[in-house]
């Protein structure tokens, strides 16, 4: 009970307190309309300057999007040309015709479509489709055949993506000039101056070398495979089949030799056309005696043999120039081994 009388004393004594401090400081005088004015004035150029402050920001922000946007149009209007550049690089000449069998179709970078002739030019971005015939084309200084029902772009003149069918590279020996890449599904064949034999058929690619090395990597093989002559390698998804001494000639090759540039024997040493012929047949030459091989080499041959299957070849060149030519077991015999004593 003292507690609470003593607040309540406290209590009057502050309002009594207040009162005469109130009545000490007397009634507030208004502001003056000069000040009042000044106030406003502050204020309006306080709110003026505030909406500037904001225009000034938002066009500042709309000049960066507008950049940022003309940035972003002429990138891709760079890229856009670029693309035009890259996309309208005129074709270049990769490839002729040198051997042609039925009728095929030749389809150009434009996409514009004609029927494949002898001697006609190929260029860079064509595709083209082999049907009931091979075709021969020279590219640089290799050969390259295409065996019936077969697809391939050739991308450049050196590379070509290899789509079905069967291709035959002859690069002319291990000291060729030209390289060559063929993109398979299953990875990319390089080769180091050879003859090999690329096959796509379904999910399987085969590659089989005659001579030389070849190459096949790809990301779809766990390792790159190094295949030599004699060797043979299928690829059928993850699964790699690799076979060794393989033949060089026989019906795995037959088909390389209906479609062979045709071979000019005017003038030209019998020696020569042995090594020719065992080329492309990959045959074995091998002369009965010196004597034999001298004379191949001083012989020279006259006519053609174009139109002649391998056999009709053989012997017509045995009846013009009295040499015999014989095969056995993939080895070309030449001369008469009777003459010198040699016996099968």
């Amino acid at each position: 009970m003292s507690t609470d009388k003593t607040s309540r004393s406290d209590d009057r004594s502050s309002d009594r307190s207040l009162s005469v401090l109130m009545k000490a400081a007397g009634e507030r005088r208004p502001p003056r309309v000069e000040a009042m004015e000044r106030a406003r004035e502050a204020a309006r150029a306080s709110w003026q300057q505030a909406v500037q402050s904001e225009r000034k920001s938002r066009r500042t922000r709309t000049f960066l999007a507008c950049a940022a946007s003309a940035a972003f149009a002429c990138a891709a209007l760079a890229s856009w040309v670029l693309y035009q550049r890259h996309d309208r690089t005129p074709p270049v000449l990769v490839a002729h015709v040198v051997a042609s069998e039925g009728v095929h179709e030749l389809r150009g970078a434009d996409d514009s479509s004609t029927v494949l002739t002898l001697e006609q030019s190929v260029f860079s971005g064509s595709r083209l489709q082999t049907l009931d015939g091979r075709v021969a084309l020279k590219l640089g200084s290799l050969s390259l055949r295409l065996n019936d029902h077969t697809r391939l772009t050739l991308d450049a003149s050196d590379r070509i993506t290899l789509v079905e069918g069967a291709i035959y590279v002859d690069s002319g020996g291990l000291n060729a000039a030209t390289a060559l890449r063929v993109a398979t599904p299953a990875g990319e064949v390089t080769h180091l101056g050879t003859q090999f034999q690329v096959r796509v058929s379904g999910e399987a690619t085969s590659v089989s070398v005659r001579e030389g090395r070849v190459m096949l990597d790809g990301p779809q093989l766990e390792q790159a495979f190094d295949i030599a002559a004699g060797d043979a390698l299928t690829v059928r998804g993850e699964k790699v089949e690799v076979q060794h001494n393989q033949p060089s000639y026989g019906t795995a090759w037959d088909w390389v030799t209906q479609v062979a540039p045709a071979f000019d024997i005017e003038n030209r040493p019998l020696s020569e056309f042995v090594a020719w012929i065992s080329r492309e047949q990959g045959w074995q030459a091998r002369y009965v005696s010196a004597e034999h091989e001298r004379s191949a080499q001083t012989i020279r041959l006259h006519g053609s043999i174009e139109q002649l299957d391998t056999a009709q070849t053989l012997e017509r060149i045995t009846l013009v120039t009295g040499m015999p030519l014989g095969v056995e077991n993939g080895v070309l015999l030449v001369g008469d081994r009777a003459a010198t004593g040699v016996v099968r």
